[in-house]
């Protein structure tokens, strides 16, 4: 009886693990969301199967891959959003978009460890 609990137990906490979370999959779909509304704005230049595309901006974020946005920074971010004006987008899109910035700044907020005190740590 004991081996059944402890392996109802392991088997819970696998499939936990595999699992991704709420969280997770609220980003993914955000992610997907801005980069249907950045295909048409921003994808000419950011998108390597385009031939407009451009070296520099493919850099920065490249809308063919899955995790376009693993490479943007917080600085890349805050410029995307002032650009949406020059480039007419949609509010649509910007709202997509921003909503997919909002979520990303804070999941990594969340995964970033504070730094050690050193007097505290004392």
């Amino acid at each position: 009886m004991r081996r059944t609990g402890a392996l109802l137990v392991l088997v819970a906490l696998g499939a936990a693990a595999e699992a991704p979370s709420d969280a997770a999959v609220e980003l993914s779909q955000l992610r997907e969301s801005a980069r249907e509304a950045l295909s048409t704005s921003c994808g000419r230049c950011h998108d390597r199967t385009r031939s407009t595309a451009r070296p520099a901006a493919l850099r920065i974020f490249d809308l063919h891959e899955r995790d376009w946005s693993a490479r943007v920074t917080d600085v890349q971010m805050d410029h995307m959003v002032e650009r949406f004006e020059g480039f007419r987008m949609p509010q649509a899109d910007r709202v997509a978009v921003t909503r997919f910035l909002d979520a990303e700044r804070a999941s990594r907020a969340a995964l970033a460890t504070p730094p050690v005190d050193a007097a505290a740590a004392r």
